[in-house]
């Protein structure tokens, strides 16, 4: 536990030293501010569904420039060597630098905590679908996070990372799009592996355990990914 804490306490240094963290919370802050002002001045409702739904959208472009160089940095420079010869296992290794991004989406979460603020002050928002809508905002976010640390641990680039992460993250999101216009078993496997259709129900205010299942499912899964990865690499 505490190698798993000292990684991630390094992480989050790295992250704000590089400017990383800096970049990623202004691009972040910066859209979801953006689109938050225009909805109440389009939809004119106490309503952040519309909001939750384009953030989710902006993780596509945010979590690759979390994640890109979590393990992809360590290659290039050869400090991975040094890490993997170390009294460090692969499991905390992975989850160390896991926990230090998902902290890092817990504080771009958190300064949109001031958009519901704003909706009690000046309206009656359904409270329900704004606290499952943070839920499924942090399992979306996560799910991506753990997707971009495998692709980190494939590879010696950030820039490959990022893009790659990009790629797959945008083909999630289509495979949703694709569904709607597909029948059979065919769709409804497109449609399990939507992920927006398993953030549909916690927009609305549903809290169903099968989509809580889905996310924590492709969280374990792609950290496992990440840690058979990287014990691989030992005899490369």
């Amino acid at each position: 536990m505490n190698n798993v804490l000292t990684l991630c306490r390094k992480e989050l240094k790295t992250y704000f030293v590089s400017a990383v963290g800096y970049v990623v919370l202004f691009i972040f802050i910066s859209i979801a501010s953006y689109l938050f002002l225009q909805i109440c001045r389009l939809v004119r409702e106490a309503d952040m569904r519309i909001l939750f739904q384009n953030i989710n959208v902006t993780f596509l472009f945010v979590v690759p420039l979390i994640t890109m160089r979590l393990f992809a940095e360590e290659k290039g420079s050869g400090t991975i060597e040094l890490l993997m010869t170390s009294p460090v296992r692969e499991v905390e290794l992975v989850i160390g630098k896991f926990l230090a991004a998902i902290v890092l989406l817990l504080v771009m979460i958190a300064v949109t905590l001031e958009y519901p603020l704003f909706l009690l002050a000046y309206g009656d928002p359904d409270l329900g679908p704004i606290i499952t809508g943070y839920i499924g905002l942090f399992l979306i976010g996560a799910s991506f996070i753990s997707l971009g640390i495998f692709l980190s641990t494939l590879t010696r680039s950030q820039i490959v990372a990022a893009v790659s992460t990009f790629g797959v993250l945008l083909a999630f999101w289509l495979i949703g799009i694709a569904a709607e216009n597909l029948s059979g078993n065919v769709g409804e496997v497109f449609r399990y592996l939507s992920v927006l259709e398993h953030l549909e129900d916690l927009q609305r205010g549903v809290i169903d355990a099968k989509d809580i299942v889905f996310f924590v499912t492709l969280i374990g899964f792609f950290l496992y990914c990440s840690i058979v990865s990287l014990a691989s690499s030992k005899w490369r």
